[in-house]
């Protein structure tokens, strides 16, 4: 490893600060990371050959879905991806909704509705991988049976604004 001395231009320490940051960054970015953990571990209990539904939802749900399609290939049968924005091309075989974040819309009841679709359904048949990233818990919000959207709303509300840490959210 290269020694440094008080007497090395400013410009080589910031060059070499920037590459430390770029390779910090490239390794903890959501494709990749999905990627390579589809690569060394497959999917435990499912054959290798089998086909394979994605469903990713977070703020990373399209980055997610892009480092499993490059892992999996032409095993995967479709993919619903579930995030705060919806680019305007989407990837061949990927359907995006958007919800909303972080207090859950209408955008979010229809992407809940949709993700409880999705799952339920049989495709082809094979195996359902569920990616999670943040923000899944507003970006995809199906009511339960006497509670509205409204309601969940409010409890979002009240929540940020007592300042309740993430964890805490979770298991309210």
């Amino acid at each position: 490893s290269p020694t440094f001395t008080l007497t090395d231009p400013a410009s080589s320490l910031t060059d070499d600060l920037l590459a430390l940051v770029r390779a910090a960054l490239s390794g903890v970015e959501p494709s990749g990371l999905v990627e390579r953990a589809l690569s060394q571990r497959p999917l435990p209990g499912v054959p290798l050959d089998a086909p394979v539904q994605v469903l990713a939802v977070g703020k990373a749900a399209l980055a997610t879905a892009r480092g499993a399609t490059r892992a999996l290939g032409t095993r995967i049968t479709r993919t619903l991806a579930i995030g705060p924005v919806v680019p305007a091309t989407s990837d061949v075989g990927v359907t995006c909704i958007r919800g909303d974040h972080p207090v859950p819309g209408a955008g979010s009841e229809e992407a809940g509705r949709a993700a409880l679709a999705f799952a339920g359904a049989p495709g082809d048949a094979g195996a359902l991988l569920v990616l999670v990233s943040g923000g899944a818990s507003a970006l995809m919000a199906a009511p339960a049976d006497g509670l509205t959207l409204a309601d969940k709303q409010q409890a979002t509300q009240r929540l940020l604004r007592a300042g309740v840490t993430i964890a805490a959210f979770l298991d309210f």
